[in-house]
C-alpha cells in the first residue's frame, strides 16, 4: 500500500535533518511489517469472523489519520514511527497463535468466570475464548512490542529501539482498549535524549489511534464476496461484514466525517444498518472526546470532530448510509427525564409503604457482606442499624462492613436508575472470579437504593471499598433528594475505626412513630420492623433505638432441627395485627411437628398443616423467605416456611418457589400419614380429605361430592365415577360453592363439594403447578367437559341471588358464596 502525505511528511528529510536516523527508523519499519505480516493474518484463522485484521488494516490507518488529523506536517519523525508500530500491534492481540498463549488464556479467572455465567452455549468454550481476546488484546499488546513472537522474531528487532520505545508502544496500543482516563494517568511526554527537538506526545499519538482505529469501517476489512459472506460468516459477525462491505472511505465535511454507503440497506439488512449506526455512533463519540481533550491541553485538534448526520437517523439513512423499502427512525425507548422516572417508579408508587426502603438497603448490605466473604476467608460480617433523635430529627443509620463501594460505582452504577451493577459486565470486569464461585446477588432490577428516598431528601453515603486505602472514603451527599445533583467527595478518615463497608444515613422526613415507616404499618419498634423483615438473617445485626441495643442473631432458622407449631411460630409469626393473636396462640401446639420438604436431599423448608379448631382460617402462618428476607406469607392451614430463590417481580413479593411437584408430593405423603396418627386427637378429616385431593391420591371410592335436592329430601354421595354416571342422564347442573356448612333451611338442587382442595399453589414451582389439583370447580369442569362435550355457563354470586340481605352475607349466614349453572349444548 502507498505511504501517504501524513506519513511522508513525518520523515521527510528536508524537514527533519537527520537523513541517517530516518533512514533507521524507516527500515526498522520495514522489518516490523515483515516480522508481523503473517502474525497479523492468523487472527482471522484463530477468529474467521472477525473482519479483516491484517497488515492492510494497520496501513490504512493512516489515510484516516491524515484525513481526521487534517494537517500533513503534525508528527515528527519519532513520534510518526511510534505511531505506525502502534498501528501494526494495537489489533495483534487479537489472536492467540502470536504469543502462542491459548492456554496461558484459558487459565484466566476472566475465562473461567465466562465459562461459569454461559454454561447454557453449545460452543462456550470457544465463545470464551474469543471474549477473552478481545478483552485481553490491548493487555496483550505491551507483550507483542517488547516480546519474541511465537515465530521467533521480534515486532521491533533493533535492540536499542526495543529498550527505549518497547513500553512507550505498548502502552499507546493498549489505550485504545481503555477509558480515556488511562490516556490521561498513564501517557505524557516522552523525549529521546539524542533528539530533544523531536518531543513524542504519546497522549497526542493515542488518540490518532483511537479515533483512526474506530474509523476503519470501510469494505477494505470485508475481502469475501456477498455469497462468501452468506456461507462462511454466521451470527452477529455476519451483520458486521453485511455493513461494511457497503462503506466506502469516508471524505470531510465541515469539520464532520461523511460515509457513503455503495448500495441501499433492505428490509432484511435492518439489523446490519442498526450495527453501522452504532460503530458511527462510537466513532463520533471518540471524535468528541479528543476534541475535549485538546481543547483542555490547548493543544490544536484534529479537523474532524464528529460524524456527518449520526444524531439524526432518518436523515442518515435518506442521505448517506441509504435505506430502502423502510425508514431508519430511531425507535429505542427514552427517558427525557430519569430523575422524576426514579423518584415516582422507585417510590411508593412502587412500594406503597415506605418501610420497604429499609428492607432494600439491607439486601444491599447482604450482597456487600456476601462478596466480601468470597474474598476473604473466614469472615462473617455485621449490619449495624440505628435510630436516633439528633438536633430535633430522627436519623436512621444502616451501615455493614461488606465489600465497600468504589468511587466509580458509587457515581455512576449505583446511580443507574434501572441497570443491575451485580448483573452487568461492569461488575465481573471489576471482581474476575467471582463468577466462577457462583455468586449470586439478591438485587436484580437496579431500582432499589432509589426507594430510600421515600424516607428523606438528606442522605449520605459514605463507602471504603475493600482493599483500598483507608484513609480514602468515599462520600456521596444528596442534600435535597432527587431534584438536583449529589455532591461526591473523598475524605481523609485517619481514625482506628475506619473500615470498608458501606454506611447510608437518612435524615428521615417524618417522625416514624407517630407518622412515617413505623406508624404506617401500625408497628411499635424498629426492632419488631426488622425481625418482620428480616426473619433470618445471613449475618449478625445490631439494632440501636433511641438508645437501647438489641441483637439479632445470624440464621435464626435452622433447616437442621425438626420444629414444632410452637417454636417455628414463635420465629417466624411477626404480623402487626392483632386481630389474631388468640387465635395464634391457640395454634402453638408443641405435640405437633412439621416436616421437611426436601430437593436432591437438600431441606428448602418445613411445613406442617394446622387442624381445625375454629371456623376463621388463619392468615400468614408460613413464611416465605428469600436469603434470610421475607418476600411473603402463606395462610390457608399452612405453618412452616420454604426458601425461594427466584423473585419475580419488582417489589419482591412474588416469586418461583422451584420446589418441584415431586418434593411436594413426598411432603404431602409424609403428612398425611402424620395427620392420621394424629386425628384422634385433632381435627384432621377434612384437611386430609383436601391434600389427597391436591396431590391426586384420591382413591375412587372417595366421595368428592353431593348431590343434594332438598325438595325431594334426596343426598347423593357421589365419587368420580358416579359422578360422571350421573351427569350422563341430565343436562343441567347447579353448583353451590358453600361459605362453610350447608344451611339446612336452604331448597339445595344440585352438587356441593364435600371437600376443599389444599391451597398448595404457594409451594409448588410454576413449571408443575398444573400438576396440582387447586380447585374443585376446576376439576368438576374437567368432568363435564369430559361427559358431556360442550356446554355453557351462567355464573352469579350471593350478593346477585339475596341483594337484600347483604348482613347475613357479611356475618358468613348465606347458604351459599357463589353458583354456576351447566347446561349441556
Amino acid at each position: 500500500m502507498m505511504r501517504n502525505n501524513l506519513f511522508k511528511k513525518s520523515f521527510c528529510k528536508e524537514i527533519y535533518h537527520d537523513a541517517e536516523f530516518i533512514d533507521n527508523l524507516l527500515n526498522q519499519i520495514n522489518i516490523s511489517e515483515n516480522n508481523l505480516k503473517d502474525n497479523l493474518l492468523n487472527i482471522r484463522n484463530d477468529f474467521p469472523g472477525l473482519t479483516d485484521h491484517s497488515l492492510d488494516h494497520s496501513l490504512m490507518l493512516w489515510n484516516y489519520a491524515e484525513l481526521i488529523i487534517g494537517d500533513e506536517q503534525y508528527l515528527n519523525p519519532l513520534e510518526a514511527y511510534v505511531l505506525h508500530m502502534c498501528f501494526l500491534i494495537h489489533d495483534a492481540g487479537m489472536c492467540f497463535s502470536i504469543l502462542n498463549n491459548k492456554e496461558e488464556i484459558e487459565a484466566t479467572d476472566l475465562y473461567k468466570d465466562y465459562v461459569a455465567l454461559h454454561q447454557h452455549l453449545e460452543n462456550v468454550h470457544d465463545e470464551a475464548l474469543f471474549y477473552c481476546v478481545r478483552k485481553l488484546h490491548g493487555e496483550f499488546s505491551l507483550k507483542i512490542a517488547e516480546s519474541k513472537l511465537a515465530s521467533g522474531k521480534w515486532v521491533i528487532e533493533n535492540e536499542s529501539l526495543r529498550d527505549e520505545f518497547a513500553t512507550i508502544i505498548g502502552k499507546i496500543s493498549k489505550s485504545h482498549s481503555c477509558n480515556v482516563s488511562f490516556i490521561e494517568n498513564e501517557l505524557g511526554i516522552y523525549i529521546k535524549p539524542t533528539h530533544t527537538d523531536w518531543k513524542i506526545d504519546c497522549q497526542k499519538l493515542a488518540f490518532i489511534l483511537r479515533v483512526s482505529d474506530a474509523a476503519h469501517l470501510d469494505n477494505l476489512r470485508t475481502p469475501l464476496t456477498y455469497s462468501e459472506i452468506g456461507l462462511e460468516i454466521h451470527g452477529i459477525s455476519k451483520e458486521h461484514w453485511i455493513f461494511q462491505k457497503k462503506l466506502g472511505f469516508p471524505t470531510l465535511d465541515n469539520g464532520y466525517l461523511k460515509f457513503i454507503s455503495n448500495s441501499p440497506f433492505n428490509p432484511s439488512e435492518k439489523k446490519a444498518w442498526w450495527l453501522c449506526h452504532d460503530a458511527l455512533k462510537v466513532l463520533d463519540n471518540e471524535l468528541k472526546k479528543a476534541d475535549l481533550y485538546f481543547l483542555e491541553a490547548n493543544k490544536k485538534a484534529f479537523s474532524a470532530k464528529g460524524v456527518k448526520s449520526v444524531d439524526n437517523s432518518l436523515q442518515l439513512g435518506e442521505n448517506y448510509i441509504k435505506t430502502e423499502g423502510w425508514k431508519s427512525v430511531d425507535t429505542n425507548i427514552k427517558v427525557s427525564n430519569p430523575k422524576i422516572l426514579a423518584a415516582n417508579v422507585g417510590g411508593k408508587n412502587l412500594y406503597n409503604f415506605s418501610y420497604f426502603a429499609i428492607r432494600e438497603l439491607i439486601q444491599n448490605s447482604f450482597d456487600a457482606i456476601s462478596l466480601r466473604r468470597i474474598k476473604e476467608e473466614n469472615f462473617e460480617g455485621k449490619i449495624t442499624i440505628n435510630l436516633n433523635l439528633e438536633n430535633d430529627k430522627y436519623v436512621l443509620q444502616i451501615s455493614d462492613n461488606g465489600i465497600g463501594m468504589s468511587k466509580s460505582i458509587l457515581c455512576n452504577q449505583l446511580l443507574d436508575f434501572g441497570s443491575s451493577y451485580w448483573n452487568s459486565y461492569d461488575f465481573y470486569d471489576e471482581y474476575v472470579g467471582i463468577a466462577q464461585e457462583k455468586f449470586k446477588s439478591i438485587g436484580k432490577f437496579g431500582i432499589g437504593f432509589f426507594s430510600v428516598f421515600m424516607l428523606g431528601t438528606y442522605i449520605e453515603i459514605d463507602s471504603l471499598k475493600y482493599g483500598e486505602p483507608y484513609n480514602k472514603r468515599n462520600k456521596l451527599v444528596f442534600e435535597h433528594g432527587l431534584n438536583d445533583n449529589p455532591l461526591f467527595k473523598q475524605e481523609e478518615d485517619l481514625t482506628l475505626n475506619s473500615s470498608f463497608g458501606t454506611k447510608v444515613s437518612i435524615v428521615l422526613n417524618k417522625n416514624p412513630y407517630t407518622e412515617g415507616f413505623l406508624h404506617e404499618i401500625k408497628c411499635n419498634t424498629l426492632l419488631h420492623l426488622i425481625t418482620h423483615l428480616i426473619p433470618s438473617p445471613i449475618c449478625e445485626i445490631e439494632v440501636e433505638e433511641l438508645g437501647e441495643l438489641f441483637q439479632i442473631e445470624k440464621n435464626v432458622i435452622d433447616d437442621g432441627y425438626k420444629y414444632n407449631f410452637q417454636e417455628i411460630l414463635d420465629l417466624t409469626y411477626t404480623e402487626f395485627s392483632s386481630s389474631q393473636v388468640k387465635l395464634i396462640e391457640l395454634a402453638k401446639i408443641p405435640d405437633l411437628h412439621l416436616e421437611p420438604i426436601l430437593i436432591n436431599d437438600s431441606i428448602v423448608g418445613q411445613l406442617g398443616i394446622i387442624p381445625k379448631f375454629t371456623q376463621v382460617g388463619l392468615q400468614n402462618t408460613c413464611l416465605v423467605e428469600s436469603n434470610g428476607i421475607r418476600v411473603t406469607s402463606l395462610s390457608n392451614d399452612l405453618v412452616g416456611y420454604i426458601k425461594v430463590k427466584e423473585i419475580t417481580n419488582l417489589v419482591r413479593n412474588q416469586y418461583d418457589s422451584g420446589i418441584p411437584y415431586e418434593s411436594v408430593y413426598n411432603w404431602g405423603i409424609n403428612y398425611l400419614e402424620y395427620m392420621k396418627t394424629n386425628q384422634e386427637t385433632y381435627d384432621y378429616k377434612a384437611l386430609i380429605d383436601g391434600l389427597k385431593f391436591s396431590l391426586g391420591i384420591f382413591g375412587e371410592d372417595d366421595i368428592i361430592s353431593l348431590y343434594i335436592e332438598k325438595k325431594n329430601e334426596k343426598i347423593l354421595p357421589l365419587n368420580e365415577s358416579l359422578l360422571i354416571l350421573f351427569l350422563s342422564n341430565i343436562n343441567q347442573l347447579n353448583y353451590y360453592d358453600l361459605m362453610h356448612e350447608i344451611d339446612e333451611n336452604f331448597l339445595y338442587d344440585g352438587i356441593i363439594q364435600t371437600i376443599r382442595p389444599f391451597a398448595l399453589n404457594g409451594i409448588v414451582s410454576e413449571k408443575d403447578k398444573e400438576r396440582i389439583s387447586s380447585s374443585f370447580n376446576s376439576y368438576l369442569e374437567k368432568i363435564i367437559e369430559k361427559t358431556w362435550g360442550t356446554y355453557t355457563v351462567v355464573s352469579t354470586t350471593a350478593f346477585d341471588d339475596f341483594p337484600l340481605e347483604r348482613e347475613k352475607l357479611l356475618t358468613s349466614k348465606l347458604p351459599y358464596m357463589n353458583k354456576k349453572i351447566y347446561i349441556k349444548q
